[in-house]
This record gives structure tokens, sequence and C-alpha cells, in this order.
């Protein structure tokens, strides 16, 4: 009766992340044609549901992924070392800066916190490329749709920048045009001359940023290779350098 139950409930579960697999699917093909489309008019609505989602399809996905012991029971290897914790929150921070340029126009937006949106969610992509890396030893082949919501946050990471970019060009272009007195070249150097200095304060906030993260990691005895030990401290993942896991739940 109990094997029956279990049978029951593992089917069942299958059987939703077939349904998330469809979803995450579709929710890929419809962000792929919010990158081509000069407007969408639910392209925030899509991006979220692909953000929250794609995070219960990840988690599903990646915990029935894992390989199976010898007494039917499916081991769960930390992939980052829960001693470098901070780095959970360099996450967050990723998705709350993203989240603040999908919502909010660049005129809305101060330079400082747009260039800080922009680090973050910058940090956030070489976090998940380098995570990606990370669990590709342990990942069934049936089960590499999980690289969907890798791919996803890449592409609405690239996409939410692009646009934000775009509407800081309009920005300074609405600026040179309502001054009169500048010629055509004037306009030209002009409008140059403000891009490349927007984007070098993008660059310097962004390194300010990372010295800042490094420093906080310092702070709190983690030190400056903490975001590189939270890979390498674990067992049997693509950067361990252990063999056996030393964490198991």
């Amino acid at each position: 009766m109990l094997f029956v139950f279990l049978e029951f409930i593992i089917g069942d579960i299958f059987f939703i992340v077939d349904i998330f697999k469809t979803i995450m699917l579709i929710l890929t093909i419809w962000n792929i044609f919010n990158c081509i489309a000069d407007d969408s008019k639910i392209e925030n609505l899509i991006s979220s549901l692909t953000v929250l989602l794609g995070a219960v399809f990840y988690y599903l996905l990646f915990n029935i992924s894992l390989d199976v012991g010898d007494n039917g029971s499916a081991f769960y290897y930390r992939t980052l070392s829960p001693e470098y914790w901070l780095i959970d929150y360099v996450v967050v921070l990723g998705f709350i800066g993203y989240f603040i340029l999908l919502y909010n126009k660049a005129n809305k937006l101060s330079p400082l916190l747009s260039a800080l949106s922009i680090g973050t969610v910058v940090i956030l992509n070489i976090f998940q490329i380098a995570y990606a890396f990370q669990i590709s030893v342990h990942l069934q082949d049936s089960n590499k749709l999980i690289y969907l919501y890798h791919a996803n946050i890449l592409l609405m990471s690239a996409r939410v920048i692009y646009r934000h970019m775009k509407e800081q060009v309009e920005i300074f272009r609405n600026r040179l045009t309502e001054n009169e007195d500048h010629k055509k070249v004037g306009h030209i150097s002009n409008k140059i001359d403000s891009l490349s200095k927007y984007s070098l304060f993008i660059f310097v906030v962004f390194l300010l940023l990372v010295a800042l993260i490094e420093l906080i990691f310092v702070l709190l005895g983690q030190g400056l290779d903490a975001p590189i030990k939270a890979f390498t401290e674990t067992a049997d993942w693509k950067f361990s350098k252990y063999i056996k896991p030393p964490y198991l739940k």
C-alpha cells in the first residue's frame, strides 16, 4: 500500500514537472519575441513570470535530477559551500537590480541607481553562468532543460540593459535638441561625449560595487576569495576540490 502511494506521489511530481517544462518553453519563445519586438506591452509580466515560475521549475527539475543511492534515496549535495552564505544575498541583489530596471524607465532613475542596478545584474549573470557549469556534472540528459532558466535570465538581462541604454540615448538626444544654439556637429560630439561619460560612469560604479562586495566578504571573515571558495569548497561538482560530499541532508 505504501509503495502504491509513493508511486502515485512520484508520478504526480513528474506530471507537474512536465507542465512546468511546457510553460518554460512557451515563456522562452515569448522572451525571444520580446527581444525582437520594439515594444511589448506585456514584457514586464512575461519576464516576471519567467523569473518566478522558472525558479519553481528549476527547483523541481534540479532535485529530481540528482543521483540516486543504493538505498533508493537521492543525495542532495550542496552545490555551494554554506560557509560562504553571503553569495546568496549577492544573487538576491542581482534580481532586485533586474526588477528595478524592468519596471522603471531610465528617466525615472538616478544615474547612480541605474549604474548600481546594471552592475548587480552583470554580477548575477556571472554567478549564474558559473553555477550552470557547477551543476553540469550531475544533470541527466533528460533534464538538461534546466538550462532554459539560465538562458532566459541571461537573455532577459541583456534585454533590460539594452532597453535602459536605449532610453538613455533618447534622453541625451532630447536634451540636445532642446538647445537650439547647438550646431549639428556640436550635437553629435556632445551626444557621444554624454554617452561615453555615462558608460564610463557605469563601469566605474560596477568596479566600486565589486570592491564593496569583496570588502563585505572580508569584514565578515569570509575572505577576498569567498566567491571562488563558495564553488570549490564542495564535493562532486564541476569546480569542487573534494571527492566525497561534506554535506548531506
